[in-house]
């Protein structure tokens, strides 16, 4: 007999910062967004509107968690079979870089940005109940391979955090967000809501 390998890699642990942009273009069917291997960020050309919100107070959680259903039956004790209920899939962390209006009105759904006129810009909610959706990407290199970047995408995403900033004499700036990712009905099943991904560039 032999025993099974053991499973102990230090190249499999992860520690490096992230960068999180918003509004990147729509993902085709069965892809993800491209990246500029020079930057480490989303490629321009493909996502012109890709914007990254800056700095963050502890850097960033990524998560998808299944609401696992058990099927019982009277005639045993535990379930007798499993289903995926529903998802609960995010991306959370605090942004510290808050006096950017632009980006504030495109975090908060149903907010709305006024380019500055006569001295005042200012960003207006209320009255609205439709926004739109956005496609969301944490990406960071690889700390112990350069060259070598992950992302987590989200499909489409809102934030459900809106704005909550803090300000304070003794307070960093700081607002928490929270992007829920929802299903794009159109992508092929298990692959609707998110994607966690590892980029190494190909010679062609």
């Amino acid at each position: 007999m032999a025993g099974a390998a053991h499973g102990w890699d230090a190249q499999e642990l992860n520690r490096a910062a992230g960068e999180v942009f918003i509004g990147l273009s729509a993902v085709a069917i069965d892809s993800v967004p491209t990246i500029d291997f020079d930057t480490g960020t989303p490629d321009a050309l493909a996502n012109p509107d890709a914007e990254s919100v800056g700095y963050t107070a502890e850097g960033w959680t990524a998560a998808a968690k299944p609401a696992i259903e058990g099927d019982r039956v009277d005639e045993e004790e535990d379930p007798v079979e499993d289903y995926i209920n529903t998802n609960e899939v995010t991306l959370a962390g605090t942004i510290r870089q808050v006096k950017n209006l632009s980006r504030l009105a495109k975090l908060t759904p149903g907010a709305v940005h006024h380019a500055a006129a006569g001295g005042v810009e200012k960003v207006t909610g209320g009255g609205k109940r439709s926004f739109n959706y956005m496609t969301v990407m944490l990406i960071w290199e690889d700390h112990q391979e350069p060259g070598i970047f992950w992302a987590f995408v989200l499909y489409k995403c809102v934030n459900t955090s809106g704005i909550e900033w803090a300000v304070g004499r003794t307070k960093g700036s700081a607002i928490p967000v929270n992007f829920a990712g929802r299903a794009v009905s159109t992508r092929t099943a298990g692959d609707r809501t998110y994607a966690f991904v590892r980029y190494e560039e190909v010679a062609p």
